[in-house]
């Protein structure tokens, strides 16, 4: 950003004046410079953290999708797991209630069998 030499104005107070302004307009020149440069950078930095942050939002929304989806089965398989639960209380109590007949109806064929063998003499003439 260097502009031309300041051309001499004949008055050697006046030349030494400008002379000091200029060396003082250089280090501003410089600092504008060094500023610019980091403006860029900074812009540059912020638009890639800008592209970084939306591929992180995209990720968390498809995890949010993700989890969603989940617990959507989780609730569906609460459902059927409930369903399960019940038809095994069901089976439970039809296998009691079976047992309960079973042992009913040997009862009434042990009675059954013990009044045939009365019938029949006991159980020592059916062996001879």
């Amino acid at each position: 950003m260097s502009s031309s030499p300041i051309p001499s104005t004949g008055d050697s107070r006046v030349d030494a004046a400008l002379g000091r302004i200029r060396e003082k307009f250089s280090y501003l020149e410089d600092a504008l410079a060094v500023q610019g440069h980091l403006e860029k950078r900074l812009s540059d930095n912020i638009a890639e953290l800008q592209h970084v942050m939306s591929l992180h939002n995209n990720a968390l929304k498809g995890h949010a999708e993700f989890i969603a989806s989940h617990e959507e089965t989780l609730r569906a398989n609460e459902g059927t797991l409930r369903a399960y639960a019940e038809a095994d209380k069901r089976h439970e109590s039809f296998r009691l209630e079976h047992e309960e007949w079973m042992k009913h109806m040997q009862d009434k064929l042990d009675a059954l069998t013990s009044i045939v063998m009365r019938r029949e003499g006991g159980s020592e003439a059916r062996q001879s």
